[in-house]
């Protein structure tokens, strides 16, 4: 499987920030499996993507430029 961490960039939780991270992943090939969360800073909510096999680069790429942090991908 292949994963991807992300950190929304501006502070705090946008409602639908999360909606629209895993539509973009959805939109650039990603079929999601499971998710993670994590909220140890309130101003910084990361997500943990776990996805069947695909190419992570264009997701990424996708992500960056939706204003998301791609903080580590595993291929």
């Amino acid at each position: 499987s292949r994963g991807l961490r992300i950190d929304k960039k501006d502070p705090g939780d946008k409602p639908g920030s999360f909606k629209k991270a895993s539509q973009t992943i959805n939109d650039n090939g990603g079929d999601i499996i499971n998710v993670g969360m994590t909220a140890q800073q309130t101003s910084r909510r990361i997500y943990c993507f776990r996805m069947s096999q695909c190419k992570t680069r264009g997701i990424k790429k996708a992500l960056e430029r939706e204003g998301f942090e791609v903080l580590a991908t595993m291929d």
